[in-house]
């Protein structure tokens, strides 16, 4: 069982095959990247930035890191482990390694161990992971109390050739993946490090009367007293030894570059919650809500320091989740003081109850923010600005139909963004002067005919100014399998294709000293539907897939690239296996 930090909602783990075979995270969630798992990568789709106070850091590695909503905390009778590994072309490999246990009943603790490793791309292009995360949640005899805490560490080292100098070799010429490692790069020695340390401490406490024993609940709470800390610790580097590079027309310290920005962000916050009260009158028993104050101190330095505090109000008040009629939920934060003095982020959720044609929900979100640090000040031995942007404001509107029985799914959102600050073209950030517009449906729509499945994710875009904001007009992800017990109901498997595509555009390009993408108008990617075979099956507690990655290889195209100068590999093979183990 799994709860999430302070709120206790419970869930079983998922031992479905669905996905299992897909190794790399930036295919199923539509993200270019530079041709191997683990690299720098940029999202396909718009996805604002939900953050009100201002963002500190590099974010092209996101996709991969820890970050403190992915830590999960569990209530086992038993010791439970988790054994993953996957190994592939170019000395591609992933392990994790899950464990908890209860050291008292009602006392948990754990951790969970990634590492990836890429080499032999490429060249200069390997690619270093590795997180580890420890956690615990201890709830008092009387459940009272409750704390939540844990620690983690993200470390990627990622080498940056700065793409293949030049491109008629890979395009002109069909290649197989061993020619790959011959090809010409701008840079031969560069690296990206990132780093982020974290620490969360979640706790609360229910005052309330013992409730009658037969409800099944210890306490009938009517305040929740909570609090909770957070303390990030981050960095980023971009590193070159080559003294006769001319990838970059600037040095403006030395020929050879150690280029590095810290930052440290402590948060601490705490209030009063008013839970649903099941005895309570018809407000408290339908009705809960929040009030929290939170400080946040931060601290930046690169060749120079810079630190402020801010001040902020945040609440919440909802209905109880009820499938059998409405209900919302509505949360906000406001900056009263400091750097970030003034933003602001509101969204309201409203869900229809589950009639027999489906079921409706909708959302308005507007945030109101500085726009990332990186985009304020930068002074590298490469790169220097420094900028004065107004506030970014992103309004968007989503509205969304599922019809749970059909397994079908529509969702419709429009995203209004003033301000919006990007990446130029000379890969400095800029402020777009006017307003833009970006339209996004979703379509999901699985079909099932007897043993056989057919799944689709299927995304359309549309933006109002894509000289700025360049987004492909569609992106997909397919799957045709067969789906069936084998060998007298002891192996469940999945055989069959699935594919990822996006249209071709004007895909952002990589600057390996800031980390960042940039616009680019001279070459689009994408138009190129990468299909691949699996096997998934699962035997007991163990699931096991095989994998042919890129089978169009030499019948669709020689060769295809989602970021400018960065090709992708052509047919590769992986295998791996999750095993879980329930010990006494």
């Amino acid at each position: 069982m799994i709860s999430r930090q302070g709120l206790k909602s419970m869930q079983t783990q998922d031992t479905s095959l669905t996905d299992h075979e897909e190794s790399n995270p930036a295919f199923n969630l539509h993200y270019n990247f530079l041709g191997n798992l683990g690299s720098a990568a940029s999202s396909q789709l718009y996805r604002p930035l939900k953050e009100v106070y201002t963002s500190p850091s590099i974010r092209s590695y996101d996709l991969y890191l820890f970050h403190h909503e992915d830590i999960q905390y569990y209530r086992t009778n038993k010791r439970y482990s988790d054994l993953s590994y996957h190994n592939a072309t170019f000395r591609e490999q992933h392990i994790r390694i899950l464990h908890t246990q209860n050291i008292l009943k009602n006392w948990n603790a754990g951790f969970d161990f990634n590492r990836i490793t890429v080499k032999d791309f490429l060249p200069n292009s390997d690619v270093f992971h590795s997180r580890f995360a420890v956690f615990t949640w201890y709830e008092s005899p009387n459940k009272r109390y409750n704390l939540f805490a844990n620690g983690f560490t993200n470390v990627i080292k990622n080498q940056v050739n700065g793409g293949v100098s030049e491109d008629s070799l890979f395009e002109n010429v069909k290649l197989t993946n061993v020619a790959l490692k011959g090809l010409p790069v701008n840079l031969t020695d560069a690296e990206n490090r990132f780093r982020k340390k974290s620490f969360s401490l979640s706790q609360y406490f229910d005052l309330g009367k013992k409730s009658d024993t037969t409800s099944g609940a210890a306490i009938q709470t009517w305040i929740r007293l909570h609090h909770e800390i957070k303390l990030e610790i981050g960095s980023f580097s971009y590193v070159d030894k080559s003294l006769d590079s001319t990838y970059y027309s600037d040095y403006y310290y030395s020929t050879s570059t150690y280029d590095s920005l810290h930052y440290t962000d402590l948060r601490n916050r705490g209030g009063i919650v008013l839970p649903y009260l099941e005895n309570g009158g018809s407000f408290r028993k339908n009705f809960s809500a929040t009030a929290m104050l939170e400080h946040q101190s931060f601290s930046y330095s690169q060749r120079s320091d810079t630190s402020w505090q801010n001040i902020s109000v945040l609440g919440n008040i909802a209905t109880r989740p009820d499938s059998s009629r409405l209900h919302f939920n509505l949360d906000g934060q406001y900056v009263l003081s400091g750097h970030d003095e003034t933003s602001y982020s509101v969204e309201l959720k409203i869900h229809s109850p589950l009639y027999s044609f489906g079921e409706l929900s909708a959302s308005v979100h507007t945030d109101f923010h500085e726009t990332p640090l990186i985009n304020t000040i930068y002074d590298s031995n490469h790169i220097i600005w420094k900028n004065t942007f107004n506030k970014e404001k992103v309004s968007s509107l989503n509205v969304s139909y599922s019809l749970p029985n059909w397994k079908l799914k529509l969702e419709a959102s429009v995203f209004n963004l003033n301000n919006y600050v990007y990446m130029n073209r000379f890969a400095r950030p800029q402020q777009a002067s006017s307003a833009i517009q970006v339209t996004q449906f979703a379509l999901t729509k699985n079909f099932v005919l007897r043993s056989f499945h057919f799944d689709n994710l299927i995304y359309f875009q549309s933006t109002t100014d894509a000289a700025r904001l360049p987004l492909p007009d569609l992106a997909s992800t397919n799957a045709l399998y067969y789906q069936g017990f084998l060998f007298k109901k002891a192996m469940l498997a999945q055989l069959g294709f699935d594919m990822h595509y996006n249209s071709s555009y004007y895909a952002d390009a990589f600057m390996p000293a800031t980390g960042s993408f940039y616009l680019q108008k001279i070459k689009k990617t994408g138009g190129y539907p990468v299909i691949n075979f699996f096997f998934n099956m699962k035997i007991k507690t163990a699931r096991l897939f095989i994998k042919f990655e890129n089978l169009g290889n030499g019948l669709i195209s020689d060769s295809y690239t989602y970021t400018p100068q960065y090709p992708q590999p052509g047919r590769v093979i992986k295998f791996g296996v999750d095993w879980r183990f329930l010990d006494q």
